[in-house]
């Protein structure tokens, strides 16, 4: 059983494979080019965060490849039918990251607080792109 620390990993890691599955899903609907330019950024950087996470689990001789996909993520954003909906959804999701990242942060001895501040720095600008795609702000 992994530490609570390395658990954070394996929670983030199968988030953000979800988050991959999730914009591929949406990329079948055909959105719109500002919507789709989006959606290719956000798995640009989600691929880059699961190749982080996952050299953090391989360093700590944990396979990554047992890492799957959050269900319930998934089945949520299959409940949206519209682009914008999906949109909504995945901007409310990387608010609730940024939150997850800030939490960790708080812990000034985080064996991980590095790793926490690069991903919340990305997924930060990924929530400054989906706010001007969305019009918010």
């Amino acid at each position: 059983m992994p530490d609570r620390f390395l658990q954070d990993i394996i929670t983030n890691l199968e988030f953000h494979v979800a988050w991959i599955e999730i914009d591929l899903y949406f990329l079948r609907s055909r959105p719109n080019g500002k919507e789709s330019d989006f959606i290719q950024r956000m798995i640009e950087t989600e691929q880059a965060i699961i190749s982080e996470l996952s050299r953090v689990l391989r360093q700590h001789d944990y396979a990554p490849s047992q890492i799957q996909p959050d269900k319930k993520l998934l089945r949520e954003a299959k409940k949206r039918q519209t682009p914008e909906t999906v949109l909504r959804y995945i901007h409310h999701g990387i608010l609730m990251s940024l939150a997850w990242y800030q939490d960790r942060l708080k812990d000034p001895h985080h064996p991980f607080r590095e790793l926490w501040q690069s991903l919340f720095a990305q997924q930060d600008l990924l929530r400054e792109d989906i706010e001007q795609v969305l019009g918010i702000k």
